[in-house]
């Protein structure tokens, strides 16, 4: 049977003990100490540009700050996977007493890769630990800048119109992409009639 006790901030992470021959899970349930303040993230959302290289993800301090505050944070794959789309350990930062400003380094990696018809890719990190606010994840959206516009194309290579009439239609059509805008040029040039006997 697995029993689970909940013990005082000296466990950092949880732990797996056995007691009397059963498994017994401990888990590490920490409290605020008022003297620290507490730790956000500066909004919930940020969205960067695939080409965007080390961005900064800020975390703040608020309340009292008279004492120095350590938090931890983590990582979170969603559509965006650590290693492939952008690179961040778990880890954590230290506010020094008087500090109430720190961020979170995190590399975006950029690459030609065409990786669907997808808008975006997005992850979370989460400040984990006592002393936290409301705002204690924040997601991560990654823009992909290599859009694959496509190219325009006439849907046949002739067409005919009846004699006498104003006008005649031509249909262009787009292939091979359909992200983002696709603008051409064109030109209109003298007719050549071919007659075939």
């Amino acid at each position: 049977m697995l029993r689970s006790k909940r013990c005082a901030p000296f466990c950092a992470t949880p732990l797996q003990l056995t007691v009397a021959g059963e498994p017994l899970q401990v888990e590490a349930a920490g409290s605020d100490d008022p003297d620290r303040g507490k730790a956000t993230f500066n909004g919930s959302a940020r969205s960067v540009r695939e080409n965007s290289g080390v961005v900064a993800i800020q975390v703040s301090r608020i309340g009292v700050a008279s004492e120095t505050l350590t938090v931890s944070f983590a990582p979170i794959d969603e559509s965006a996977r650590n290693g492939v789309d952008y690179r961040l350990s778990s880890g954590s930062v230290s506010f020094a007493p008087g500090e109430t400003e720190k961020s979170i380094p995190v590399a975006i990696v950029d690459d030609a890769l065409f990786q669907g018809y997808e808008a975006y890719r997005s992850f979370s990190i989460r400040l984990v630990g006592p002393n936290l606010a409301a705002a204690r994840e924040c997601r991560i959206f990654v823009f992909n800048e290599d859009l694959h516009r496509g190219r325009a194309q006439f849907e046949t290579a002739a067409t005919s119109a009846v004699a006498g009439a104003a006008r005649a239609v031509l249909t262009v059509k787009r292939v091979e992409g359909t992200e983002g805008d696709l603008r051409f040029d064109f030109a209109t040039g003298a007719a050549v009639v071919v007659r075939v006997r």
